[in-house]
């Protein structure tokens, strides 16, 4: 496949521990980094164990912690601001997110205001971080998001009706800590929504336009920069991991091997689209989600074959290689090809018990207009589909995926 960009920026945590085991080592990490933890997870993490070997490390680290257990399945505005309340009477010097990616994204999003103050909207967009955060070492319990290697948070805000994404590099973590051991009691449903949206990850990456199209994206403080050789080749292996692993991690929860290659691939689309950004999938996510309630990867599953199809004549050699990569007995010529990845995709997603069509999540005909209006305003995003979009352009994707 040839590379179209001949330069090309990146960012992604400042340190990456992998494999099964390293959660043991927080404490560590945690101590190089202050002296006091908040610990940001959800009530049901807590309550079922999971976060335990997280705790179990800090104690023998004798590293002092508090944990604030209010996080919440799509993260929301008013719980990171509450949770800033929270964490200012502890005065933590270190962040440590644990849990999807909506905990992870609650930790920066505290570590932000606890830095800086204000309210959480102030920094909505791109590059509107004044400066560095608190320090947030960040481990997830799913494979899916990639948040604990972007430059993102995403929360959703009430006033808004809509999701809003702060991007800054200040939001990197300082630490990543992917432990596959954290995965083994995700239940099938969330390991099939996170993967989904772990490939959704790849596959954007793989076909937002290229980085020699916004060659002032640094002056301009733009995070997302389009598709590069190191993109590329991180998304093209996450693909081929999912491909293979995903399947077995949603059958069999405790194949470990399965686990550790869906955390690998979550991984590596992070690191993928930390640097290329995602595209239009996730801009029509946004109020999708807001509108339906549904967990972010279901939408994402849903939505991603109609702008596969829509970008399918753009990005003939990418799609082709992604549709040998899910399907390697496909025997067609790449044009073929590259329109056969959408429907790959959806018969993987039909496989790990995901449906078919926005409808199945509620979205009528009627709603259309509205979505498209509200995701081309997402210009952050939108700007980096390989072809140029209008609203008519979304309303005909949205009624694709319908």
């Amino acid at each position: 496949m040839p590379i179209e960009a001949k330069s090309w920026a990146t960012s992604s945590a400042g340190r990456v521990l992998f494999g099964a085991g390293v959660v043991q080592r927080t404490g560590l990490v945690a101590s190089r980094l202050g002296s006091r933890v908040l610990v940001c997870t959800d009530s049901v993490l807590l309550g079922a164990g999971v976060i335990e070997p997280v705790l179990a490390s800090l104690r023998a680290a004798s590293v002092d912690f508090d944990i604030f257990d209010g996080g919440e399945p799509e993260v929301s505005r008013i719980t990171v601001e509450r949770a800033a309340e929270f964490a200012r009477a502890k005065s933590p010097d270190v962040l440590i997110g644990v849990g999807g990616g909506s905990n992870l994204d609650l930790a920066k999003g505290v570590a932000l205001l606890l830095a800086h103050g204000g309210e959480l909207s102030d920094y909505y967009g791109e590059s509107l971080v004044p400066g560095p955060t608190l320090p947030v070492v960040a481990i997830p319990t799913t494979a899916g998001t990639g948040s604990e290697v972007t430059p993102v948070a995403v929360f959703g805000d009430e006033r808004r009706k809509l999701k809003a994404g702060v991007s800054s590099t200040y939001l990197l973590p300082a630490w990543a800590i992917d432990d596959p051991q954290l995965t083994l009691t995700c239940p099938p449903s969330v390991t099939a929504h996170s993967g989904l949206d772990a490939l959704s990850h790849a596959i954007e990456s793989l076909c937002t336009a290229s980085y020699d199209t916004f060659a002032e994206d640094l002056e301009l403080g733009r995070i997302f920069s389009g598709k590069n050789a190191y993109s590329d080749a991180l998304a093209m292996k996450a693909v081929g991991l999912i491909a293979t692993s995903l399947r077995n991690a949603v059958s069999n929860g405790h194949d470990l091997v399965a686990r550790e290659q869906m955390m690998l691939a979550s991984l590596l689309a992070g690191m993928a689209f930390g640097a290329a950004g995602t595209g239009v999938t996730h801009a029509l996510q946004y109020p999708i989600g807001a509108m339906t309630k549904t967990p972010h990867g279901l939408g994402i599953a849903l939505m991603l074959p109609a702008v596969m199809r829509f970008n399918a004549a753009v990005r003939v050699q990418e799609l082709a290689q992604i549709a040998r990569l899910l399907e390697p007995a496909l025997d067609l010529d790449d044009a073929a090809a590259a329109l056969e990845a959408a429907d790959a995709v959806a018969r993987l997603g039909t496989d790990v018990g995901v449906g078919v069509g926005l409808a199945s999540i509620g979205i009528t005909s009627a709603d259309i207009a509205g979505i498209a209006r509200d995701a081309i305003g997402i210009e952050r995003l939108i700007r980096l589909n390989p072809r140029p979009l209008t609203v008519a352009d979304l309303e005909l994707i949205l009624a694709s995926a319908l």
